[in-house]
């Protein structure tokens, strides 16, 4: 099914007005019949436009010229004629254009919305990756509780990695790729210190201003000035009253030991000292100082989504909710590039320049759909199966990329990320 016709309609507007209306509009349209609503009242915008006989942009002027106005009758007939119990046909419409014009081409700037999920197991052996608190001088693991169904419901206390410290991880790469690419990252962020717009004092360090009394304009500060909140999210409260709330567009969790795994699950303290021998401090009563550090080896889950519809657009006020704020494709190009950094790298996680664990993947599923569409949980041994199954009832035009069986571990996330990329026009 070709839309190339109705792609030139939409691209010619965008090149004259200056916006992405429509495209937005048809990204999240809930049915085909406002599709068709939406895309006749462009053609009336575009008629207008010929009436005028002016064009601020010639390559619009020349593409104009292009437009098949009988093949662009056909193709809205075939958007009227989607089965949307099958797979939504009606997506790619938000992903046709293939503009801006540079200085030297007619190119296209696609902005796309694409949603990314990972699950998968990974095995960490000897590992301090997350620990909670130090009694005396015995650090401890974090656990969690979590039940198991047996005979009958059974609680274990397990160790397990935080999703705070899996999102640190996240951020600070993505501060790192941000600021490599040419994204402005706050102060504060950009050393890895995620306080995020917390309150004035924050903000004040963080972005060397007032910050703004408006909501909207507050949220679309940050978001101007900082690629990490953008993506992140953030809550301001300030000392007066109210606040300012923008969601992370990133989601993820506990890791926890795999179903197979969790009676299997240690942690262990294993006992250390440090001397000083031969120097003066002996004298003080501390010439050998011992500690315990607790370490854990499981097979552990994992899990990560990164949905791109509100990196680079406001979310706060309702009335300007979906305002777009910057180049929202080099926004997205960066959260992409850094959860493929973050993935390849496994780039989380406390101790690690004394306890590095021995680490290996055992399996791993991309999902990149169109819309909202989560690879099922990996605790059980069968959740690739299960993707699959799901991918049958239930698809957004969404492709699985999947480790082992597609290759090496990082050809799989590579392959992933470019698919996703592709998708949201980078």
């Amino acid at each position: 099914m070709s839309f190339d016709n109705l792609a030139k309609v939409l691209a010619v507007l965008v090149a004259e007005q200056g916006s992405y209306t429509y495209v937005d509009k048809l990204g999240y349209v809930p049915s085909k019949d406002l599709a068709v609503f939406y895309l006749k009242e462009a053609l009336r915008d575009l008629h207008s436009i010929q009436q005028k006989e002016k064009f601020e942009n010639e390559k619009a002027r020349e593409l104009v010229g292009k437009i098949d106005y009988e093949r662009v009758e056909k193709e809205l007939e075939d958007i009227a004629k989607t089965d949307e119990r099958k797979e939504r046909e009606r997506r790619p419409l938000s992903s046709l254009l293939r503009l801006l014009p540079s200085q030297q081409n007619w190119e296209v700037v696609v902005v796309s919305d694409v949603f990314v999920s990972v699950r998968g197991r990974v095995m960490l052996n000897v590992e301090a990756m997350n620990m909670t608190e130090s009694v005396g001088n015995y650090v401890k693991h974090r656990r969690v509780p979590v039940v198991l169904p047996d005979a009958k419901y059974t609680t274990y206390f397990v160790p397990a990695i935080s999703g705070e410290s899996i999102a640190h991880g996240f951020q600070e790469v993505l501060a790192e790729v941000g600021k490599k690419n040419g994204l402005k990252v706050c102060k504060l962020c950009e050393k890895g210190i995620f306080l995020k717009s917390t309150n004035e004092n924050v903000f004040k360090e963080s972005f060397s201003s007032d910050p703004p009394k408006d909501d909207f304009e507050f949220e679309k500060t940050v978001i101007e000035n900082c690629i990490v909140e953008d993506v992140g999210g953030f809550l301001y409260a300030p000392r007066a009253g109210g606040n300012v709330k923008r969601t992370s567009n990133f989601y993820t969790g506990y890791m926890i030991p795999v179903r197979e795994s969790i009676e299997g699950a240690v942690i262990e303290p294993q006992l250390h000292s440090r001397y000083a021998l031969g120097t003066p401090f002996v004298e003080g009563g501390q010439g050998q100082m011992i500690y315990y550090v607790e370490l854990s080896s499981a097979v552990y889950t994992f899990s990560f989504d990164l949905d791109t519809r509100y990196i680079g657009r406001t979310t706060f006020s309702y009335e300007k909710a979906g305002t777009e704020v910057g180049k929202r494709s080099e926004r997205i190009n960066a959260a992409l590039e850094a959860l493929k950094k973050f993935l390849i790298e496994f780039a989380f996680g406390a101790k690690k320049t004394r306890f590095l664990p021995v680490m290996e993947w055992d399996s791993l599923v991309v999902a990149v759909s169109d819309d909202v569409w989560t690879v099922p949980s990996p605790y059980t041994a069968g959740y690739i199966d299960n993707a699959r199954k799901k991918k049958e009832k239930v698809n957004f035009n969404t492709k699985l990329f999947v480790y082992p069986e597609g290759g090496s571990f990082e050809e799989v996330v590579v392959e992933a990320i470019e698919e996703a990329k592709e998708r949201a026009g980078k």
